[in-house]
Parts: structure tokens; sequence; C-alpha cells
């Protein structure tokens, strides 16, 4: 891994309004690594993977991989171990697969979000199970189901997953109705990259996770001077109104904001929001090229840390 170094003076920023090719702007993968922290306190590391991959089939999707684990410190009040995985084509029009493995303090969850574009639907799937002495679960309200969908309003909601513990019931929710541009939360956060960024842009899209679909607001700020540990540049401030509470959702504490570099890398180089504790804020710190061989591919997606189940970087469902 490379430290972030950008020197004493900021460079100058990209112009505004560039559209990148998604195709040149992952080609040669990468590696980001973050620093996590609760107001002043260093609380856990993230590790984000990007690349383009190849299936069995020659088919090219769009990888990316997301690692959130707290420091062993912060393990003695809340536990995180978190992966989350998107497939999503090349040219970043849309998601085609998205899995979330989750395990805290209160509870194990695995999920799975499968795209299908020739029957415009997402299909869901969710298991999860409560850590030993973690609150039992509160009841649902009457005739509602933990795993039940509903497709009124901007949300399709699931209400009652919040609950720690378990589920309300077992099964799949029935599958939601499917619009492009439609992505997961970890594949929008790629997306955003892509966009025309500029002072006051607007853009609209879709983003599943297990609750469902959400119309998406996506606003640029401005630009801002970040001064990191490697030194200042500058970068876009974009607010996605994606609602819940989670490392990518908008949340009660302090709203998603993504400080993405405008120096035509289009890495995010900070972001904030809130959590189920408060609010936090990730650094970037670390940079690396990052082109795994197809054996690797598996074994990225199979290790586990030695203390724990892998688990999602996105708080789903809180």
């Amino acid at each position: 891994m490379t430290p972030v170094v950008h020197g004493k003076v900021a460079p100058p920023p990209e112009a505004p309004g560039l559209t990148p090719d998604p195709a040149k702007l992952f080609a040669n993968g990468e590696e980001l690594s973050f620093v996590i922290y609760w107001g002043i306190f260093e609380v856990g590391h993230a590790d984000w993977y990007v690349w383009t991959a190849h299936n069995a089939n020659g088919e090219t999707t769009l990888r990316s991989i997301l690692n959130v684990r707290t420091n062993p410190s912060t393990d003695l009040f809340y536990r995180v171990r978190a992966n989350s995985t998107t497939w999503a084509t090349p040219i970043l029009d849309r998601s085609i697969q998205y899995t979330t493995q989750q395990d805290d303090t209160y509870r194990s969850r695995t999920a799975q979000l499968n795209f299908d574009f020739n029957k415009n639907l997402v299909n869901e799937k969710t298991t999860m199970t409560a850590a030993p002495g973690a609150p039992p679960p509160r009841k649902p309200p009457p005739g509602m189901l933990a795993t039940s969908g509903n497709s009124t309003g901007n949300t399709t909601a699931n209400p009652g997953r919040g609950n720690r513990g378990s589920s309300f019931a077992p099964g799949p929710p029935p599958p939601w109705p499917l619009t492009k541009p439609a992505f997961d939360p970890l594949a929008a956060m790629l997306y955003y990259r892509t966009l025309p960024l500029a002072d006051k842009l607007v853009q609209h899209t879709t983003v599943f996770d297990t609750r469902g679909s959400h119309d998406v607001t996506v606003r640029v700020l401005g630009l801002e001077k970040v001064t990191l540990p490697g030194g200042p540049l500058y970068a876009w401030v974009v607010e996605p109104d994606l609602p819940g509470a989670g490392l990518f959702m908008r949340g009660a504490n302090k709203p998603l904001r993504l400080w993405i570099a405008a120096d035509g890398t289009r890495r995010p180089v900070k972001f904030t929001g809130s959590i189920g504790v408060g609010s936090f804020e990730a650094d970037l710190v670390t940079i690396a090229p990052f082109t795994p061989p197809a054996p690797e591919e598996k074994k990225l997606l199979d290790t586990k840390p030695a203390d724990a189940t892998p688990v999602i970087a996105v708080v789903i469902a809180k």
C-alpha cells in the first residue's frame, strides 16, 4: 500500500462537468484503505477494492468489495466485522448482484440482492440470527411480517427489519419492480464517481437495499479543500439522500456526505454519516493498484477475520 501524499499545496481541481468513462476510471483496479473515527477516537478501518473481472463465460463485470472492522478496543463496546460485494456492468449503468455479511454485537446477518433485468425484478433473501445474550426480537405490528414488501411511496419498505435479534418471518419478500438505472448501495457509491460533478448539480437514481427501492436525489454541494494526512487537495462534496442509517445511508445524527477527489481519479477521500451509536468520519490513508488473478477473487471473497464472520459495510435496515 502507498500512503496518500498530495504535497503541501493542493493541485488545481479538475474542470466542472466532466463525465469520466467507468471503463477507464477503474481499468487498473484500486485498493483504498480508510481510518474510521467516532468523534476524536479512531474506532476502525475499511478496505475498499475495485477491479474489472471476467467470469467463466467470458463476460466482463465491475467488481467491488468493502471490508469494515472495528478496532480491538472498540470491540469491547460495539463490535463490527463487515463485508459487502457488488457485481455491476462494466459501464456502471446498473447492478447485477449484491451480497452482504454482517456480524456485530447484536446479530449475524447475510443478505443477497439479484437484479433480473430480463424480468425487471429484484429478488432479495436475508437470514439473521441473534448473538448470544442479545435482546430478544420484538413482535411485528399486527399483520406485518419483517420480510414483506410494500411498493408504495418513495421507499419500498420492509417494516420491522430493524429489530435486533432475528427477523420476524423466514423466506424472501416478494420481488420488487426494477427500473433503470438501478444500483445497490455499494455500486451506487461507484456510480456517484462517474457523474458530471459540478457545483449545484442534482441527479436522480434508484437504489435498492434489503428494505426495497429508494428514489435517491444526489446533490453536489460544491468544491472544498480537504486536508488529509498526505496533504491538501480539492474534492467535490456529494450528498445522496439515501434514507436509513449506516455507512452509505443518511441518518438522524449527520447526513451522508462524500468528498470525491477533483483530480481525475475521482477517488473518495472522505465520507461522513450516521451509525447506531452516533456519527462517524472515514478518511483515506493509503492507495494501491489492485488486479487479483482469478483464483484470488474467490480467496478474497472467502477470507474471514480470525475472530469473526465477515460482515457488511452498509448497516442495512436499522
